[in-house]
């Protein structure tokens, strides 16, 4: 399954299945140069299922209370176009969390890779010191 999405700064978003109950993200740059990567990033309780639409629930919590009392059908999983459509409206939040911005040239990096002095972020490429 296909769950990726490109952002309109080249930045690519993959979510994958891992050994663990959440969901894993990817995040790569234009270059293909990792930004960001966990096995266990979005939480499955949030991501990865929506209320089955052939069912007649009111809202998330009534199919919630449904799925709780036993109703296994009570929730369907997502398809390729709900991921896309989800990171996409979250994408920037993503790189909020995830990623930082070079000091100098605001390019957006892997905080783990980069230069930290102090409270600033420099990529490779610029003098930090």
């Amino acid at each position: 399954m296909d769950r990726v999405y490109t952002d309109k700064d080249g930045i690519v978003f993959r979510v994958f299945s891992s050994m663990y109950i959440d969901w894993g993200l990817e995040i790569t740059s234009p270059n293909g140069e990792e930004l960001y990567c966990s096995p266990s990033s979005l939480c499955s309780m949030v991501y990865g299922h929506k209320v089955n639409p052939k069912r007649d629930f009111v809202d998330w919590e009534d199919a919630e209370q449904a799925f709780e009392e036993g109703d296994s059908d009570a929730f369907i999983p997502w398809e390729v176009s709900d991921w896309k459509a989800c990171l996409k409206s979250e994408s920037d939040e993503l790189l909020d969390a995830y990623t930082v911005m070079c000091s100098v040239c605001e390019k957006t990096i892997n905080p783990s890779s980069s230069a930290l002095v102090g409270t600033e972020f420099f990529c490779a490429g610029c003098n930090h010191q």
